[in-house]
């Protein structure tokens, strides 16, 4: 992994995770998924790990 960061929440990254469909559970109220995803202003595509957490199962859930 070459580096982490936190994607603002734009409307192109809401109809991906929408579209996803492809989900891992890794705990109650935690599932990741990955896409490959390129903005307009990038150069090349990149792997996005989407992390979702349920806030009713995860109530202090980080990134709410």
């Amino acid at each position: 992994m070459d580096y982490v960061v936190a994607a603002k929440f734009t409307q192109p990254i809401q109809q991906l995770i929408a579209a996803s469909s492809n989900w891992i559970v890794l705990d109650t109220g935690i599932e990741i998924c990955e896409q490959i995803y390129q903005s307009d202003s990038w150069t090349k595509p990149r792997r996005l790990v989407i992390v979702r957490q349920r806030i009713k199962d995860r109530p202090k859930a980080p990134g709410k």
